[in-house]
Protein backbone atom coordinates (compact mmCIF):
# COMPACT_ATOMS: atom_id res chain seq x y z
CA UNK A 1 0.00 0.00 0.00
CA UNK A 2 1.56 3.31 -0.96
CA UNK A 3 0.50 6.23 1.41
CA UNK A 4 0.28 9.59 -0.16
CA UNK A 5 3.11 12.19 0.07
CA UNK A 6 0.40 14.88 2.02
CA UNK A 7 -0.67 11.90 4.87
CA UNK A 8 2.75 10.78 5.44
CA UNK A 9 3.79 14.30 6.01
CA UNK A 10 1.00 14.64 8.31
CA UNK A 11 1.69 11.65 10.13
CA UNK A 12 5.45 12.43 10.35
CA UNK A 13 4.33 15.59 11.96
CA UNK A 14 2.04 14.19 14.40
CA UNK A 15 4.33 11.56 15.19
CA UNK A 16 7.41 14.14 15.79
CA UNK A 17 5.25 16.10 18.05
CA UNK A 18 4.83 12.85 20.75
CA UNK A 19 8.11 11.99 20.68
CA UNK A 20 9.54 15.79 21.08
CA UNK A 21 7.19 17.05 23.89
CA UNK A 22 8.17 17.35 27.29
CA UNK A 23 6.48 16.48 30.28
CA UNK A 24 4.79 19.24 32.06
CA UNK A 25 6.00 19.93 36.13
CA UNK A 26 3.05 19.55 37.81
CA UNK A 27 2.15 22.42 40.43
CA UNK A 28 -0.71 22.84 42.91
CA UNK A 29 -3.75 24.74 42.11
CA UNK A 30 -4.20 27.05 45.08
CA UNK A 31 -8.62 27.42 45.70
CA UNK A 32 -10.26 30.38 45.62
CA UNK A 33 -11.49 32.13 48.19
CA UNK A 34 -14.96 30.27 48.49
CA UNK A 35 -13.31 26.98 49.43
CA UNK A 36 -12.25 26.90 52.82
CA UNK A 37 -10.50 23.92 55.42
CA UNK A 38 -9.47 21.88 52.62
CA UNK A 39 -7.95 18.16 54.78
CA UNK A 40 -6.21 15.54 52.74
CA UNK A 41 -5.46 12.67 55.34
CA UNK A 42 -4.50 9.02 55.35
CA UNK A 43 -4.41 6.73 58.20
CA UNK A 44 -1.83 8.16 59.66
CA UNK A 45 -2.63 11.82 59.79
CA UNK A 46 0.41 13.38 57.19
CA UNK A 47 0.37 16.45 55.62
CA UNK A 48 0.91 14.33 52.11
CA UNK A 49 -1.25 11.18 52.06
CA UNK A 50 0.43 8.00 50.91
CA UNK A 51 -2.47 5.26 50.37
CA UNK A 52 -0.81 1.57 51.17
CA UNK A 53 -2.67 -1.16 49.89
CA UNK A 54 -6.03 -1.72 51.64
CA UNK A 55 -6.05 1.72 52.70
CA UNK A 56 -7.71 4.80 51.99
CA UNK A 57 -7.20 8.53 52.03
CA UNK A 58 -9.77 11.24 52.51
CA UNK A 59 -10.35 14.66 50.95
CA UNK A 60 -12.52 16.76 52.67
CA UNK A 61 -13.30 20.54 51.91
CA UNK A 62 -16.07 23.47 52.59
CA UNK A 63 -17.66 25.60 49.99
CA UNK A 64 -18.76 29.36 51.67
CA UNK A 65 -21.06 30.14 48.32
CA UNK A 66 -23.99 30.99 48.57
CA UNK A 67 -25.11 28.48 45.80
CA UNK A 68 -25.07 24.37 45.94
CA UNK A 69 -22.44 23.47 43.13
CA UNK A 70 -21.39 19.67 41.47
CA UNK A 71 -17.82 19.10 42.05
CA UNK A 72 -15.93 16.52 40.68
CA UNK A 73 -12.61 14.92 40.53
CA UNK A 74 -9.89 14.43 38.14
CA UNK A 75 -6.52 11.89 38.81
CA UNK A 76 -3.63 12.13 37.00
CA UNK A 77 -0.04 10.05 37.80
CA UNK A 78 3.25 11.77 37.92
CA UNK A 79 7.10 10.52 38.35
CA UNK A 80 9.10 11.14 41.28
CA UNK A 81 9.50 15.40 40.14
CA UNK A 82 6.71 15.65 39.61
CA UNK A 83 6.42 15.67 35.69
CA UNK A 84 3.10 14.24 34.26
CA UNK A 85 4.06 10.42 33.22
CA UNK A 86 3.55 8.92 30.28
CA UNK A 87 1.14 6.20 31.52
CA UNK A 88 -2.37 5.82 29.74
CA UNK A 89 -5.10 6.61 32.12
CA UNK A 90 -6.10 2.89 31.35
CA UNK A 91 -2.88 1.48 33.26
CA UNK A 92 -2.52 3.50 36.23
CA UNK A 93 -6.20 3.61 36.71
CA UNK A 94 -9.03 0.81 37.29
CA UNK A 95 -12.29 2.27 36.65
CA UNK A 96 -13.14 5.78 36.04
CA UNK A 97 -12.34 9.44 37.43
CA UNK A 98 -13.79 13.24 36.00
CA UNK A 99 -16.99 11.97 38.27
CA UNK A 100 -19.18 14.06 40.45
CA UNK A 101 -18.35 14.28 44.60
CA UNK A 102 -21.76 12.35 45.48
CA UNK A 103 -21.23 12.66 49.57
CA UNK A 104 -22.14 15.96 50.94
CA UNK A 105 -23.97 17.70 54.11
CA UNK A 106 -25.26 21.12 54.49
CA UNK A 107 -23.65 22.94 57.92
CA UNK A 108 -26.06 23.13 60.66
CA UNK A 109 -26.98 25.83 63.49
CA UNK A 110 -23.68 27.79 62.45
CA UNK A 111 -23.50 31.79 61.38
CA UNK A 112 -21.48 30.75 58.32
CA UNK A 113 -23.58 28.60 56.17
CA UNK A 114 -21.72 26.05 54.05
CA UNK A 115 -21.53 22.62 52.36
CA UNK A 116 -19.02 19.83 53.06
CA UNK A 117 -17.27 17.79 50.45
CA UNK A 118 -16.10 14.51 51.05
CA UNK A 119 -14.40 11.72 48.90
CA UNK A 120 -12.53 8.65 49.94
CA UNK A 121 -9.98 7.47 47.86
CA UNK A 122 -9.73 4.37 46.53
CA UNK A 123 -13.66 3.99 45.97
CA UNK A 124 -15.78 1.95 43.92
CA UNK A 125 -15.39 4.19 40.89
CA UNK A 126 -11.83 5.06 40.70
CA UNK A 127 -8.79 1.98 42.16
CA UNK A 128 -5.43 2.60 41.29
CA UNK A 129 -3.23 0.07 39.08
CA UNK A 130 0.16 1.94 39.20
CA UNK A 131 1.51 2.89 42.86
CA UNK A 132 3.75 6.47 42.52
CA UNK A 133 2.66 10.21 42.74
CA UNK A 134 -0.63 11.82 41.89
CA UNK A 135 -2.74 14.59 41.52
CA UNK A 136 -6.05 15.20 41.77
CA UNK A 137 -8.00 18.09 40.78
CA UNK A 138 -11.63 19.46 41.68
CA UNK A 139 -13.47 20.68 39.14
CA UNK A 140 -16.76 22.67 38.47
CA UNK A 141 -19.39 21.35 36.14
CA UNK A 142 -18.27 24.13 33.70
CA UNK A 143 -14.88 22.31 33.42
CA UNK A 144 -12.66 24.75 35.49
CA UNK A 145 -10.26 23.95 37.96
CA UNK A 146 -11.02 24.95 41.54
CA UNK A 147 -7.95 23.13 43.31
CA UNK A 148 -5.65 20.18 43.37
CA UNK A 149 -3.74 17.96 45.96
CA UNK A 150 -1.02 15.93 45.75
CA UNK A 151 -0.77 12.48 47.11
CA UNK A 152 0.81 9.36 46.33
CA UNK A 153 -0.09 5.47 46.30
CA UNK A 154 2.63 2.87 47.61
CA UNK A 155 3.54 -0.74 46.96
CA UNK A 156 6.06 -1.91 49.39
CA UNK A 157 9.24 -3.69 48.01
CA UNK A 158 12.11 -2.60 49.80
CA UNK A 159 13.13 -1.35 53.18
CA UNK A 160 14.85 1.58 54.25
CA UNK A 161 16.84 3.05 57.60
CA UNK A 162 17.38 6.77 58.48
CA UNK A 163 18.97 8.62 60.80
CA UNK A 164 19.07 12.24 62.03
CA UNK A 165 22.79 13.66 62.49
CA UNK A 166 24.10 17.01 63.95
CA UNK A 167 25.77 18.99 61.13
CA UNK A 168 29.63 18.61 61.04
CA UNK A 169 29.81 21.98 59.22
CA UNK A 170 30.54 25.12 61.82
CA UNK A 171 28.39 27.06 60.36
CA UNK A 172 24.96 25.09 60.16
CA UNK A 173 26.17 22.85 63.71
CA UNK A 174 23.50 25.20 65.60
CA UNK A 175 20.85 25.70 62.82
CA UNK A 176 20.57 22.51 60.36
CA UNK A 177 19.67 18.85 60.96
CA UNK A 178 21.53 16.19 58.50
CA UNK A 179 19.65 13.64 57.21
CA UNK A 180 21.32 9.83 56.34
CA UNK A 181 19.76 6.73 55.14
CA UNK A 182 20.07 3.47 53.50
CA UNK A 183 17.95 1.49 51.44
CA UNK A 184 17.49 -2.61 51.24
CA UNK A 185 18.93 -3.84 47.73
CA UNK A 186 16.25 -6.62 48.07
CA UNK A 187 13.01 -6.95 46.38
CA UNK A 188 13.36 -5.41 43.10
CA UNK A 189 15.81 -5.96 39.96
CA UNK A 190 18.39 -2.82 39.86
CA UNK A 191 20.88 -3.16 37.32
CA UNK A 192 21.42 0.67 37.49
CA UNK A 193 20.78 2.31 40.60
CA UNK A 194 22.21 5.99 39.68
CA UNK A 195 18.95 6.00 37.33
CA UNK A 196 16.95 3.72 38.47
CA UNK A 197 16.44 4.59 42.49
CA UNK A 198 15.25 8.29 42.91
CA UNK A 199 15.30 8.88 47.28
CA UNK A 200 12.89 11.76 48.04
CA UNK A 201 13.94 13.76 51.66
CA UNK A 202 10.60 15.42 53.20
CA UNK A 203 10.82 17.59 56.37
CA UNK A 204 7.46 17.10 57.72
CA UNK A 205 5.75 15.78 54.57
CA UNK A 206 6.01 18.80 52.75
CA UNK A 207 7.46 19.13 49.29
CA UNK A 208 8.40 22.75 48.99
CA UNK A 209 10.91 21.35 51.94
CA UNK A 210 12.56 18.61 49.82
CA UNK A 211 15.79 16.97 48.82
CA UNK A 212 15.66 14.85 45.76
CA UNK A 213 18.77 13.53 43.23
CA UNK A 214 20.56 11.72 45.70
CA UNK A 215 22.87 8.99 44.51
CA UNK A 216 23.93 6.32 46.23
CA UNK A 217 27.33 6.40 47.30
CA UNK A 218 28.40 2.87 47.95
CA UNK A 219 26.96 -0.59 48.51
CA UNK A 220 28.01 -2.79 51.12
CA UNK A 221 26.13 -6.06 49.07
CA UNK A 222 22.97 -5.52 51.07
CA UNK A 223 22.31 -1.85 50.96
CA UNK A 224 23.14 1.18 49.26
CA UNK A 225 24.16 3.62 51.34
CA UNK A 226 23.50 8.03 51.47
CA UNK A 227 25.50 9.15 53.62
CA UNK A 228 25.84 12.66 52.98
CA UNK A 229 26.54 15.77 54.79
CA UNK A 230 24.84 19.13 53.60
CA UNK A 231 23.51 17.69 50.59
CA UNK A 232 20.93 16.27 52.85
CA UNK A 233 20.66 18.55 55.66
CA UNK A 234 17.73 21.16 56.30
CA UNK A 235 17.05 24.20 58.33
CA UNK A 236 16.30 22.66 61.75
CA UNK A 237 13.62 26.02 61.83
CA UNK A 238 11.61 26.33 65.13
CA UNK A 239 8.29 24.61 66.46
CA UNK A 240 5.25 25.74 65.52
CA UNK A 241 2.97 28.52 67.01
CA UNK A 242 -0.56 27.41 67.46
CA UNK A 243 -4.38 28.54 68.33
CA UNK A 244 -7.13 27.01 69.32
CA UNK A 245 -10.98 27.48 68.35
CA UNK A 246 -12.77 24.78 69.54
CA UNK A 247 -14.57 26.96 71.94
CA UNK A 248 -16.22 29.82 70.51
CA UNK A 249 -16.54 31.86 73.31
CA UNK A 250 -13.75 31.06 75.73
CA UNK A 251 -10.54 32.71 75.56
CA UNK A 252 -7.11 30.12 75.96
CA UNK A 253 -3.64 30.52 76.41
CA UNK A 254 -3.51 31.92 72.74
CA UNK A 255 -6.61 33.87 72.55
CA UNK A 256 -6.54 37.16 74.33
CA UNK A 257 -10.57 38.09 73.84
CA UNK A 258 -13.53 37.24 71.48
CA UNK A 259 -15.99 39.24 69.98
CA UNK A 260 -19.16 38.52 68.09
CA UNK A 261 -20.81 40.66 65.12
CA UNK A 262 -21.85 39.37 62.17
CA UNK A 263 -19.42 36.37 63.37
CA UNK A 264 -16.92 35.63 66.41
CA UNK A 265 -13.39 36.96 66.29
CA UNK A 266 -10.68 35.33 67.94
CA UNK A 267 -8.07 38.43 68.89
CA UNK A 268 -4.55 36.51 69.37
CA UNK A 269 -1.89 37.27 71.65
CA UNK A 270 0.46 39.35 69.73
CA UNK A 271 3.68 37.26 68.82
CA UNK A 272 7.35 37.99 68.97
CA UNK A 273 9.84 37.35 66.20
CA UNK A 274 12.17 34.35 67.29
CA UNK A 275 14.83 34.44 65.10
CA UNK A 276 17.03 36.07 67.69
CA UNK A 277 15.50 33.79 70.45
CA UNK A 278 17.08 30.61 72.56
CA UNK A 279 14.87 27.35 71.25
CA UNK A 280 11.96 26.29 73.30
CA UNK A 281 10.70 22.82 73.30
CA UNK A 282 7.30 22.47 73.64
CA UNK A 283 4.84 19.84 71.33
CA UNK A 284 3.50 20.60 67.67
CA UNK A 285 1.63 18.67 64.86
CA UNK A 286 4.61 19.89 61.97
CA UNK A 287 2.43 22.43 60.90
CA UNK A 288 -0.80 19.89 60.81
CA UNK A 289 -4.58 21.23 62.07
CA UNK A 290 -7.45 19.65 63.08
CA UNK A 291 -11.12 20.57 62.86
CA UNK A 292 -12.88 20.36 65.99
CA UNK A 293 -15.85 22.00 68.09
CA UNK A 294 -16.26 21.29 71.57
CA UNK A 295 -19.49 19.87 72.58
CA UNK A 296 -20.20 18.11 68.75
CA UNK A 297 -19.95 14.77 67.50
CA UNK A 298 -19.70 16.37 64.07
CA UNK A 299 -17.36 18.84 63.29
CA UNK A 300 -17.39 18.48 59.84
CA UNK A 301 -20.98 20.38 59.59
CA UNK A 302 -21.39 22.11 62.72
CA UNK A 303 -18.25 23.76 63.36
CA UNK A 304 -18.21 27.02 62.25
CA UNK A 305 -15.90 29.84 61.25
CA UNK A 306 -13.86 32.64 63.09
CA UNK A 307 -12.31 35.17 62.04
CA UNK A 308 -8.67 34.84 63.84
CA UNK A 309 -7.02 37.84 64.15
CA UNK A 310 -3.29 38.10 64.09
CA UNK A 311 -0.04 40.04 64.78
CA UNK A 312 3.96 39.67 65.17
CA UNK A 313 6.01 42.59 66.90
CA UNK A 314 8.52 43.80 64.27
CA UNK A 315 9.00 47.25 62.88
CA UNK A 316 7.87 48.23 59.34
CA UNK A 317 10.18 46.92 56.58
CA UNK A 318 11.87 49.49 54.03
CA UNK A 319 13.10 47.60 51.89
CA UNK A 320 9.97 45.73 50.18
CA UNK A 321 9.92 42.73 52.33
CA UNK A 322 6.37 41.31 53.41
CA UNK A 323 5.03 39.22 56.17
CA UNK A 324 2.89 36.14 55.35
CA UNK A 325 1.30 33.22 57.39
CA UNK A 326 2.06 29.92 56.91
CA UNK A 327 0.49 26.64 57.75
CA UNK A 328 -0.63 23.00 56.83
CA UNK A 329 -4.48 25.25 56.19
CA UNK A 330 -2.44 26.92 53.04
CA UNK A 331 -0.05 24.47 52.14
CA UNK A 332 2.78 26.87 53.38
CA UNK A 333 2.69 29.13 50.62
CA UNK A 334 2.42 32.57 50.79
CA UNK A 335 -0.49 33.43 49.55
CA UNK A 336 -1.55 37.03 48.86
CA UNK A 337 -4.75 36.42 50.87
CA UNK A 338 -2.36 35.40 53.94
CA UNK A 339 -0.66 38.73 53.53
CA UNK A 340 -0.06 40.40 57.11
CA UNK A 341 -0.30 44.60 57.13
CA UNK A 342 1.69 47.14 58.84
CA UNK A 343 -0.74 49.18 61.34
CA UNK A 344 1.11 52.09 62.19
CA UNK A 345 -0.88 52.91 64.97
CA UNK A 346 0.57 49.83 66.77
CA UNK A 347 3.50 49.83 64.97
CA UNK A 348 3.20 45.79 64.34
CA UNK A 349 1.48 43.29 61.37
CA UNK A 350 -1.62 42.42 61.75
CA UNK A 351 -4.57 40.53 59.60
CA UNK A 352 -7.25 38.87 60.16
CA UNK A 353 -8.34 35.39 58.41
CA UNK A 354 -11.24 32.82 58.56
CA UNK A 355 -10.97 29.81 60.07
CA UNK A 356 -13.08 26.74 60.78
CA UNK A 357 -13.07 26.11 64.41
CA UNK A 358 -10.48 23.85 65.22
CA UNK A 359 -6.78 23.51 66.71
CA UNK A 360 -4.10 25.14 64.07
CA UNK A 361 -0.39 25.57 63.82
CA UNK A 362 1.10 28.20 62.06
CA UNK A 363 3.93 30.35 61.49
CA UNK A 364 5.04 33.17 59.63
CA UNK A 365 7.32 33.56 56.13
CA UNK A 366 9.15 36.81 55.50
CA UNK A 367 9.74 37.66 51.28
CA UNK A 368 12.06 40.31 50.78
CA UNK A 369 11.62 42.26 47.79
CA UNK A 370 13.57 39.83 45.22
CA UNK A 371 10.86 37.27 46.34
CA UNK A 372 13.04 35.39 48.09
CA UNK A 373 10.65 33.12 51.25
CA UNK A 374 12.35 32.97 54.58
CA UNK A 375 10.80 30.76 57.40
CA UNK A 376 13.67 31.55 59.69
CA UNK A 377 14.18 35.14 59.12
CA UNK A 378 10.92 35.13 61.72
CA UNK A 379 11.19 32.83 63.79
CA UNK A 380 14.58 31.35 63.54
CA UNK A 381 16.37 27.64 63.11
CA UNK A 382 17.54 25.28 65.96
CA UNK A 383 19.26 21.71 65.27
CA UNK A 384 17.19 21.23 68.28
CA UNK A 385 13.66 21.31 66.59
CA UNK A 386 11.53 18.15 66.76
CA UNK A 387 10.84 17.55 62.78
CA UNK A 388 9.55 14.58 60.94
CA UNK A 389 11.13 13.54 58.04
CA UNK A 390 10.04 10.96 55.34
CA UNK A 391 12.35 9.00 52.81
CA UNK A 392 10.27 8.05 50.08
CA UNK A 393 11.88 4.93 47.37
CA UNK A 394 10.78 5.89 43.90
CA UNK A 395 12.31 3.40 41.34
CA UNK A 396 11.76 2.96 37.54
CA UNK A 397 12.40 -0.65 36.08
CA UNK A 398 14.67 -0.95 32.84
CA UNK A 399 12.04 -0.15 29.86
CA UNK A 400 9.35 1.70 32.01
CA UNK A 401 8.04 4.62 31.27
CA UNK A 402 6.96 6.02 34.58
CA UNK A 403 8.16 5.87 38.44
CA UNK A 404 6.50 3.39 41.03
CA UNK A 405 7.10 3.96 44.85
CA UNK A 406 8.15 1.02 46.47
CA UNK A 407 9.63 2.22 49.92
CA UNK A 408 8.81 4.54 52.81
CA UNK A 409 11.01 5.56 56.17
CA UNK A 410 9.90 8.16 58.69
CA UNK A 411 11.88 9.24 61.75
CA UNK A 412 11.48 11.89 64.31
CA UNK A 413 13.80 14.92 65.04
CA UNK A 414 13.95 13.97 68.60
CA UNK A 415 15.99 11.31 67.93
CA UNK A 416 19.26 13.24 66.86
CA UNK A 417 22.74 11.29 66.58
CA UNK A 418 25.98 13.24 67.57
Amino acid sequence: MVIPRNKSIISFCFLLVIFSSKAQKITEIPPPEHIKTIEFWDNQSRNFPIIFPQERAVLEFDDLSAVEKDYYYEINHCNADWETSRLLKTEYLQGNDRLRITQYTNSSGTYTPYNHFRLSLPNEQTQFKHSGNYLITVFEGSGKAVFSRRFAVIDPQTTAQMSIKLSRDMSQINTHQWVQFSIASSGVSVQNPNNQIKPVLLQNDRWDRSIQGLKPQYNNGKQWIYRYGSASGFPGGNEFRYFDTAQLRASNSAVQRIELTDLYHHYLFADLPRNNKPYTLFPDLNGRFAVRSQGSEKPDREADYTWVHFAIEAPESQSGDKIYLIGGFNQFQTRPEYELSFNPGSQRYEGAFLFKQGFYNYGYALVDALGKKSEEAVDGSFHLTENQYTLLVYFRPLGAVADQLIGISSVQGTAIDP
